[in-house]
């Protein structure tokens, strides 16, 4: 059964950077994430949710979801990968560490307490 280090050490070198790029932005916004592999990638998986997946292609890299596509040569800025993860924290109820908001409260608790 294939790993995510499998996966990992079949990449180029510039590919495997930009993985680690990635992995960077989501461990600073998701304590605690950790990697597996689903539908065949490396996917974060945070408080047992995807989060978010990494593909890496001949001619492009992907994260899912929202599908988005890039290229070594023109890839996602910081700003936009930490747009990126921060939206898909709020999509499964999460909230990027050290942010105040309703996700770290009890569900069972009414808001204001």
């Amino acid at each position: 059964m294939p790993t995510v280090d499998d996966y990992l050490d079949a990449l180029e070198p510039a590919q495997r950077a930009e993985y680690d790029r990635v992995r960077a932005v989501v461990e600073r916004l998701a304590p605690g994430a950790v990697a597996v592999l689903s539908y065949g990638m490396p996917t974060f998986d945070y408080r047992g949710k995807h989060l978010i997946h990494f593909g890496a292609f001949k001619h492009h890299l992907s994260l899912f979801p929202p599908t988005t596509t890039f290229t070594l040569a023109e890839p996602l800025s910081d700003g936009e990968l930490t747009a990126m993860v921060t939206r898909r924290l709020a999509e499964i109820g999460e909230r990027p560490a050290g942010q105040p908001g309703l996700a770290s409260r009890n569900p069972d608790q009414p808001a204001g307490g």
